[in-house]
């Protein structure tokens, strides 16, 4: 019996001494591995220093009113009318300054800033004898009334480069003017605009008019135009003998002011209305591995190393005023970011209040808000 016991102490004393050795290596390795989660960008989390404020979607403070209207892509100003189009894939949503909805449009490739003359084209289709025929409606962004507008078809009898050829010079496909230094090619422009008198005294009349999914994407694709009186022109190849290019190229050395596109970014000044109420705290990790594998690669290769980090998630924190009474709210970056990047500069306001009735209108993160003071005495 006792020789029973001493094998069973033995035994005892082996297997704590074997958990021993293993709890050692298993801390060792938990050592291991939480410096390098902090390698690779780890960071405690911190407290909310201010649990009792609301997200600014969650508002419970029955004195003020936030409300979310409409979500967009996009915010343009429509020329001098103070009125904005959010864009959307669903829907255009015109709006005055104080985010009151004006009007919605079906979203369409085909329809156009006209800053010039306060106005929307829309350009539609009704068939006659079976074949598709285009009309174009203009919109008064002043009294919001309908009429069809006449499109003036103006081609460009001759383009630049065609034009040089006859005077036998040859120019590079897609060289613009801008880019030519040479005496000889500064004295062909002048003589090419000498030649084309008439569409440079026309071209110096015209603004163009943006097509609303194209803005972003540069001037290349212009090709309407207004003038003052609301004359509306298609200007076109005549005969597009070289492509695209040499239309564009065309179009710079007689009317170069045109491709100066209208200032139609929304209004990004930031007003005194909203401030920064504390700094933001770390609300969380977010682990993200990237295999460096490109998928979409010819041969499947890998087009970078493989990596794996971490991204903080934060908490911001804000106050926004109307006159003398002020509201707190915070942030919630559900969205992983490297660094902090939430300012005051992220919430565009469209209006500013002048007393304590008035509505603050405002855009973040693609969302219009109205915000405003509740129970107020009258």
């Amino acid at each position: 019996m006792d020789v029973s016991l001493s094998h069973i102490f033995i035994a005892s004393v082996k297997w704590i001494d074997s958990m021993r050795k293993t709890l050692i290596i298993l801390g060792v390795l938990l050592i291991i591995f939480i410096a390098f989660c902090f390698k690779i960008g780890y960071k405690l989390p911190q407290r909310d220093f201010h649990k009792d404020w609301p997200l600014l979607d969650e508002n419970t403070d029955p004195n003020y009113s936030i409300e979310p209207i409409t979500r967009f892509n996009t915010a343009v100003k429509l020329g001098s009318s103070g009125l904005l189009m959010l864009i959307n894939l669903k829907e255009l949503v015109l709006i005055d300054s104080n985010g009151t909805l004006l009007r919605k449009f079906e979203a369409s490739d085909d329809i156009y800033i006209d800053g010039l003359n306060n106005r929307l084209i829309t350009r539609n289709y009704i068939r006659k004898d079976g074949v598709p025929t285009e009309y174009y409606v203009e919109f008064n962004l002043k009294d919001f009334s309908k009429h069809p507008v006449d499109l003036v078809d103006y081609p460009l009898a001759e383009n630049f480069v065609d034009f040089a050829q006859l005077k036998g010079q040859t120019l590079a496909y897609g060289d613009s003017i801008t880019h030519r230094d040479s005496i000889n090619n500064s004295l062909l422009a002048s003589q090419y605009k000498a030649a084309h008198i008439k569409d440079v005294v026309l071209f110096g009349t015209l603004q163009p008019i943006v097509r609303l999914t194209d803005i972003g994407g540069g001037p290349i694709g212009l090709r309407y135009f207004a003038n003052g009186k609301g004359k509306f022109y298609h200007i076109r190849p005549l005969i597009d003998t070289l492509g695209y290019s040499s239309f564009h190229e065309s179009m710079q050395v007689l009317g170069p002011a045109l491709f100066n596109t209208p200032d139609i970014e929304l209004d990004q000044r930031h007003r005194s209305n909203f401030h920064i109420a504390d700094r933001p705290t770390i609300a969380g990790n977010s682990f993200q591995f990237d295999s460096g594998i490109n998928i979409g690669h010819p041969t499947g290769g890998s087009s970078h190393p493989m990596s794996m980090y971490f991204n903080q998630n934060y908490l911001f924190y804000f106050s926004v005023n109307i006159k003398d009474s002020t509201y707190h709210f915070k942030i919630s970056d559900k969205i992983p970011t490297l660094y902090v990047q939430a300012e005051v500069t992220s919430f565009r306001q469209l209006n500013t209040p002048r007393s304590d009735k008035d509505t603050l209108a405002f855009t973040y993160n693609g969302t219009l808000y109205k915000f405003y003071q509740r129970n107020l005495p009258k």
